[in-house]
Order: structure tokens, then sequence, then C-alpha cells
């Protein structure tokens, strides 16, 4: 049961990540990709307990940037399952 209400723990952080928090992160990246304009330079962001992988693609896409990607670590995502 450790496990479970683990589970329910992180889910319950992801969906406290509001929508409007998330946009705030959206605008703030999309000012710090400017300064990575040169060719090659890429800001990128590791997922850990705190966007489901839907939220982080959502987060993508509001940046819509070619200098900002995700590193999408496998080990930090099962407890967004």
């Amino acid at each position: 049961m450790q496990g479970d209400a683990y589970c329910e723990q992180q889910s319950q952080i992801s969906r406290s990540t509001s929508r409007a928090a998330a946009a705030a992160l959206a605008s703030m990246l999309r000012e710090a990709t400017k300064v990575c304009r040169g060719p090659g330079v890429i800001l990128a962001m590791e997922n850990h307990i705190d966007f489901t992988a839907r939220e982080i693609l959502q987060l993508i896409e509001d940046v819509a940037s070619a200098n900002f990607g995700v590193n999408f670590d496998t080990g930090n995502a099962p407890p967004l399952v």
C-alpha cells in the first residue's frame, strides 16, 4: 500500500499544477530561448514529478521554439502514471 499512497500523492501534485502556472512557465521559457538563438544552442528541461508527459508536450507547444526541448527521463516518469 505504501506504493499506492506515493502514486496518489504524486497524482495530487500533478493535478495541482494549474494551467496558469504552466502558461507563466511557458512565457518565461520563451524569453529564455531568445538567449539561446545561436546555432546549436538548446534550452532543455527534464521532467521530474511536477509535470505529466501530456503537460510537458503542451509546454513544448506553448513555448514554440526550435531552441527549446525536453530531456524526458523515463526514470522520473513512473510516479506520474
